[in-house]
């Protein structure tokens, strides 16, 4: 099976760090069928519309069980996780990854720079344009 991502919303600082210990937990388990393969790749992001704040990572396999041990870590703090590859196809990708996770500290992302957001979100909108191109075409969408 190819790679899984996830989704975790936050709204406040401790959630966020509730998320990070729940994946801690999650890679300290050490039975495979209980949690599924070590979760990686883990960073912060945002959508602008709306104001969404979340935490993406992802692993290898074993989505059920990685899914299951998660929702019992998170649903203490009110919260639940999401397949990315659902969320991607009803919000697109993120605008913004200020930061990640490396060797279980966060820091700042070096690509996070006003350039490539503004990128993003120009290639964000035309892709909601249904790849519509030329003068006025983002207009005309209402962006």
């Amino acid at each position: 099976m190819g790679h899984q991502s996830y989704v975790v919303i936050y709204e406040s600082e401790e959630q966020k760090e509730a998320i990070v210990a729940a994946v801690n937990a999650h890679n300290a388990e050490t039975n495979w069928d209980i949690r599924g393969e070590t979760l990686t790749y883990i960073c912060d992001a945002r959508y602008y519309e709306g104001d969404i704040k979340i935490i993406m990572f992802g692993n290898g396999g074993g989505r059920s069980a990685t899914f299951r041990f998660l929702d019992n870590q998170l649903k203490k703090d009110g919260m639940g996780c999401e397949s990315f590859d659902f969320w991607n196809r009803v919000r697109g990708q993120p605008d913004e990854v200020p930061s990640f996770i490396d060797a279980g500290v966060w820091k700042e992302n070096p690509r996070n720079t006003e350039e490539n957001r503004a990128e993003a979100a120009r290639t964000k909108a035309l892709a909601k344009t249904a790849g519509e191109w030329g003068p006025g075409a983002l207009e005309k969408w209402g962006y």
